[in-house]
């Protein structure tokens, strides 16, 4: 009796048993050459399954060593993300004592301007005044609102542009003789007649 060892080394480098086996070899003939073959075939089969099982475990070993790799380099640029981050927190704080900045001045043009807004509004007739929809408190609004109905307040007031020095200038209040001093003129001259 003939006992068979095969071995296979792992890739930690030590010998390991894959399989032990007896075989009864008093003859040749006992095997046949059917049996060599299919024995033969056998070996070939393990070998093949035990390189297989030794390319799995690289694999495996390669795969842990790029996750390792992977978070190293992941742990360096969080390095740089941190650097990243606190640029755009600079950032988002300059732009925030920015728009301080511009709401102050805001409050000051608003301060300025609602005066003014508020006498203009108070002489605002009331069908004017009515076309108005913004918010009562919201003095652009309103100042915008007056500008666009200046025409019509004017012409609803009756103030008429001054028309200049033509042959028939209409008469402004304050300038030349009133209708009556005229119609007494007349009748002094003789050319308006009862």
């Amino acid at each position: 009796m003939a006992e068979e060892i095969i071995t296979t080394t792992t890739t930690e480098g030590e010998p390991k048993v894959v399989a032990a086996t007896t075989t009864e070899t008093t003859s040749a003939e006992v095997l046949g050459e059917a049996g060599k073959a299919a024995l033969a075939a056998e070996r070939k089969a393990r070998r093949e399954a035990e390189s297989r099982v030794a390319d799995f475990e690289r694999q495996e070993k390669e795969r842990a060593d790029a996750g390792a790799k992977r978070q190293r380099d992941a742990d360096m640029a969080k390095g740089e993300f941190e650097k990243v981050r606190t640029g755009l927190e600079q950032e988002r704080d300059q732009a925030k004592a920015e728009a301080g900045d511009i709401e102050a001045r805001y409050q000051r043009a608003i301060a300025v301007l609602s005066p003014d807004v508020d006498a203009r509004w108070k002489d605002l007739p009331s069908e004017v005044a009515s076309m108005y929809d913004g918010e009562a408190d919201d003095v652009l609004a309103k100042a915008a609102h007056l500008n666009r109905t200046k025409a019509l307040v004017d012409r609803l007031a009756g103030a008429m542009p001054r028309t200049g020095n033509g042959p028939n200038p209409r008469r402004i209040e304050g300038n030349g003789p009133t209708p009556e001093q005229t119609r007494d003129e007349l009748r002094n001259s003789g050319a308006y007649a009862f």
